[in-house]
């Protein structure tokens, strides 16, 4: 599953019209509701661009940094189903990311993302198999490249 720089951004694109209607929506809503976007169509473009091999490390680095934003912003810690099966397409997007060996830039983004879909809030929400992925993803990443790390890697 790959996309190209053109069909990213049609991707993102829609989202971001997406967004803007849920937006208006959640507005008109009691305050404490549930915002209207079901996950995994919020992550999808960024998962898309990380699995792609059709672009270069810049793109998949922001892909990255954006899903790790949306982790970080709290957008998958609702224990529901549809959080569930967000997080779990992100591990194995993450787990099968294609990107240049050397881009330690990459590879810390890789690593940054595995450990925040690690220490979800809700434990429940990753299963034994996903955690399993994330450490030996995390593990093979940084041995294969801690051998000629830079600094970047070094002081992390």
């Amino acid at each position: 599953r790959g996309v190209g720089t053109m069909g990213a951004l049609d991707q993102f694109i829609e989202l971001k019209a997406l967004v803007l209607e849920a937006m208006e929506e959640h507005a008109a809503q009691p305050s404490g509701s549930s915002f209207p976007v079901d996950r995994l169509e919020l992550l999808s473009p960024f998962l898309n661009v990380v699995v792609s091999s059709e672009v270069g490390g810049a793109a998949t680095t922001a892909a990255l940094r954006g899903v790790l934003k949306i982790i970080q912003a709290g957008a998958l810690e609702a224990p529901t189903m549809s959080s569930q099966v967000a997080l779990t397409e992100v591990i194995h997007a993450v787990k099968n990311c294609t990107f240049d060996s050397n881009d330690e830039v990459v590879v810390l983004s890789v690593i940054k993302v595995l450990v925040a879909c690690a220490v979800c809030p809700s434990p429940a929400l990753v299963s034994e198999a996903s955690l399993r992925d994330v450490f030996e993803t995390v593990f093979k990443t940084w041995r294969g490249f801690s051998i000629r790390s830079g600094a970047l890697l070094r002081n992390e």
